[in-house]
């Protein structure tokens, strides 16, 4: 009777508890969003500054003077990105251990090994005078929000307890580098290719390396041949006989750990790319021109982009920034558009330092020593103590294998130290060259580029983009359109560009950076130019090696794009561009299929009934990756079956899972091989005699069975999108009690790596894409009106209607209509005034 007596106080004390905290929580969402209308005084404003805001908040800003214009750009981006914008400036400090704790002190050790932060300070010193005074405002704008909103700051800070410090224009810089770090692959493509060399052999490391096909597409097919340099990358003479100390495991465990910080810094996947494409636009009426653009970037909410309408007399923009960092990539202005492609350039490098045997404080160079210089570094770490600890220089770089995991060998990588006697550990350690690493003022090139009102306009712009190289789109209102592939390059000399190279010898040093702004096109015959991460041309790929992925994207919107243009009297318009940016045909499929099914049906007759089922599925099969169709299904389990029975006998498990990360470079070789057939088709561990013919219809098999449970399941009701989903995540989407609030999904969601609407998952894990199709923007320079999209919102605010009102626009292939002239739209509502500070 008594434990009866105490249930209803037990259930009352309960409800308590649980009104606290729904009060708690509805307070917390409320704190960081904003009024309908605020006016505010400021002493940095010059002249009165207005704010006018559209149902999904993309903000109009209208000022007077650039000044203005920017610190009120730095104020929006803080109101709405605030947490975003830290965590990418702690990311480019190595300061996120102290908010997060010790997971993250790998994490921070390998971003400071970059000097990322230190670079930037150097750079700030050496930029000019307009970047400097950019930046100034730019980052008092986004003071002055802190400063004044220090109580009602994004739930995130008050979850980790801290309020952000003053931003200063090194903290831009900083954020803008780390963007180049995480559009760079060679960083894991070098390391991966020589963890294979060390333990199977330069041989098959040399014959993973696909060849490009001779066809193309390529960007830039009327460019001037700069270069006649014929660099062959793997196969550059270098023998790691040369190595005599060399622990094989060595590169085994850079690769893993430098894996370890992508996840955690949610750098997962190699397809960090996009597609431009820009096309002629004449009729009898008009001769104009359209530009459509979508990036390819990591999953991850709020969006990496942030919408917004600068514009003030010098300037007038509409387009897509990144927070952090002032002026729009991605844009058009009153007289042009331009959009960007990664140029998959290769552009760092490894090295391995030869230590002196008689005093480890001293490495060789050119057979002299040169002494390291040390330099003490501190992580703070939330929950722990500080870790205390010596960064290594070269005359090269930092000493990258310190960060990675030999600062304390015995705890990182579990060795006795006993058992150490004749490994790399003592004798050797890694250095790197990036173009990252070299002085360029992308924010003179983001001003010049928003201003520019022609092509030569547009090429005196790039030509200061430094790092990350990029191809920049063109487009003008009098129908001209072209490419320039811009940014630093390697200027190698003997380097080889896919593995480590003798650091202790001058010849296999890089002898600097050269920019390739001088390759451009502009207005090609064909009337249209396409940039989809394909190679740039074939006379300076040898000299420029890239990672390049499957061109099958460009193949794809090449395809398109001639069909529209055999009507003459139809008119190319955004509406064209936007059905193409969703497009899931893969032309890669199509000759993969095309290949195999000839194979295939030599055995006709012996296949089973679901065999039989699944094989005239994909004889009609349009090779449309969707969500809703089987066959595309059924083909990428096959296509992963395919490169396991190929690929597993020579390299193994982990081997081949660490060149199944390079999903471009394996993708592209898979069908090399299946054109001209390789002896990667016997199986070195059976003994038998097999080709080409056996592993196709093997691969076959295998998926029949794996789909069907060995005839469970009925093949024609399967479906692409039960595994292949997203899901938008929030950094703090690991706590399970925020989860539900701040993420999205699972969604099923068509495409792969080789459609035009790109969503890559790896091979081994189809349910988890790593990256997608990050924004998606087009621009007719006949309308009023520049359309794009995001997955998310403006906002970066949980709580915040902006912060998902554009997911299932994205998902479903909308846009958003954002009028490009300086006056206010009919949806756009007054929000912020700016004013001078009132002088007593």
């Amino acid at each position: 009777m008594k434990f009866r007596s105490k249930i209803p106080t037990f259930l009352i004390f309960l409800l308590i508890i649980f009104g606290a905290f729904v009060l708690f929580m509805l307070k917390i969402s409320k704190r960081s969003l904003n009024e309908d209308f605020e006016s505010l005084n400021a002493d940095k404003i010059f002249k009165m500054t207005s704010v006018y805001v559209n149902e999904y908040g993309i903000p109009h800003i209208i000022a007077e003077n650039e000044d203005d214009l920017f610190f009120v750009e730095g104020f929006y981006h803080a109101r709405d990105r605030l947490w975003q914008m830290e965590y990418s400036r702690r990311s480019a400090k190595g300061i996120l251990s102290e908010i997060f704790g010790k997971k993250y002190l790998l994490s921070d050790k390998f971003i400071r090994a970059l000097d990322i932060f230190n670079k930037s300070k150097d750079f700030f010193q050496k930029s000019s005078p307009k970047t400097k005074a950019i930046l100034k405002s730019y980052c008092e704008g986004i003071n002055y929000y802190i400063e004044n909103n220090k109580n009602s700051l994004a739930f995130e800070f008050g979850a980790n307890g801290f309020i952000p410090d003053p931003w200063s224009p090194e903290d831009c810089i900083a954020i803008e580098r780390l963007y180049a770090f995480e559009l760079s692959n060679s960083f894991i493509y070098d390391i991966a290719l020589a963890d294979i060399s060390f333990h199977l052999g330069r041989p098959i490391a040399s014959k993973l390396i696909p060849e490009y096909f001779s066809n193309g597409p390529f960007v830039l097919e009327d460019s001037v041949d700069q270069v006649s340099k014929n660099q062959k990358a793997i196969n550059q003479k270098i023998s790691f006989n040369n190595f005599p100390n060399i622990d094989k495991d060595f590169f085994s465990e850079i690769y893993n750990k430098l894996s370890d910080f992508r996840t955690l810094s949610g750098l997962n996947g190699t397809s960090s790319g996009s597609n431009c494409w820009v096309i002629e636009n004449i009729s009898s009426k008009s001769k104009s021109s359209i530009l459509a653009n979508d990036v390819h970037l990591p999953v991850n909410l709020p969006s990496h982009w942030y919408q917004i309408h600068l514009s003030c007399p010098e300037i007038n923009i509409t387009g897509l920034t990144l927070p952090g960092i002032p002026l729009a990539l991605v844009a058009r202005n009153d007289n042009i558009s331009f959009g960007i492609a990664n140029i998959m350039a290769d552009d760092a490098d490894f090295f391995i330092e030869q230590i002196d045997s008689s005093d480890k404080n001293y490495y060789i160079n050119d057979g002299k020593k040169e002494k390291f210089k040390y330099v003490l570094d501190t992580i703070k770490i939330k929950g722990s103590m500080p870790e205390f600890y010596y960064k290594k220089f070269a005359k090269r770089s930092v000493v990258i294998s310190d960060a990675h995991i030999f600062n304390n060998p015995t705890e990182s990588l579990e060795i006795d130290q006993s058992q150490q006697k004749n490994n790399l550990l003592k004798s050797y350690c890694i250095t790197y060259s990036w173009t990252g690493s070299y002085f360029s003022d992308e924010i003179l090139a983001l001003y010049k580029l928003n201003r520019s009102r022609s092509f030569d306009d547009f090429q005196k712009a790039v030509s200061h983009w430094g790092s990350p190289a990029l191809n920049f789109s063109y487009a003008d209102t009098k129908g001209n359109i072209g490419i320039i592939a811009s940014g630093y390059v390697p200027d190698r000399n003997k380097t080889n560009p896919n593995l480590p190279n003798q650091g202790w010898l001058s010849e296999f040093s890089w002898h600097g950076v050269k920019n390739i702004a001088q390759n451009k096109v502009l207005n090609p015959k064909k009337g249209f130019l396409i940039a989809a991460n394909n190679r740039l041309t074939k006379k300076i790929e040898g000299s420029i090696p890239g990672y390049w992925e499957p061109s099958s994207r460009a193949e794809r919107i090449n395809e398109i794009i001639r069909t529209y243009s055999q009507y003459k009297e139809y008119q190319y318009s955004f509406k064209d561009a936007e059905i193409m940016q969703m497009d899931n045909i893969s032309t890669f499929a199509k000759n993969i299929m095309r290949i195999c099914l000839t194979i295939i049906s030599k055995y006709y007759k012996h296949l089973d009934v679901n065999a039989l089922t699944a094989f005239d599925m994909l004889n009609h099969w349009d090779c449309s990756i969707s969500k809703n169709s089987a066959e595309a299904l059924i083909y990428t389990v096959f296509l992963k079956n395919l490169i396991n029975e190929t690929f597993a006998d020579e390299l193994g498990e982990q081997f081949l899972r660490e060149y199944s990360y390079l999903s471009g470079m394996m993708m592209n070789k898979m069908l090399e091989m299946l054109k001209k057939d390789s002896p990667f088709f016997e199986n070195i561990n059976t003994g038998l005699i097999e080709n080409r013919e056996a592993i196709v219809l093997k691969a076959f098999q295998m998926t029949i069975l794996d789909l069907t449970e060995s005839g469970k399941k009925d093949i024609r009701k399967i479906k692409y999108g039960e595994y292949h989903q997203i899901t938008l995540d929030h950094l703090m989407a690991s706590s399970r009690l925020l989860k539900p609030s701040v993420s999205f999904g699972p969604f099923p969601i068509n495409g792969d790596n080789t459609t035009i609407f790109l969503s890559e998952s790896h091979i081994y894990s189809p349910k988890k894409i790593n990256i997608y199709s990050s924004m998606r923007f087009i621009s007719d320079m006949n309308d009023s009106l520049v359309y794009f999209i995001i997955p998310g919102g403006v906002s970066g605010d949980p709580f915040s209607v902006n912060f998902s009102d554009q997911v299932q626009l994205w998902l479903n292939g909308g846009y958003i209509g954002m009028p490009h002239g300086r006056q206010i739209g009919d949806k756009f509502n007054l929000r912020t005034i700016f004013l001078p500070k009132k002088v007593n």
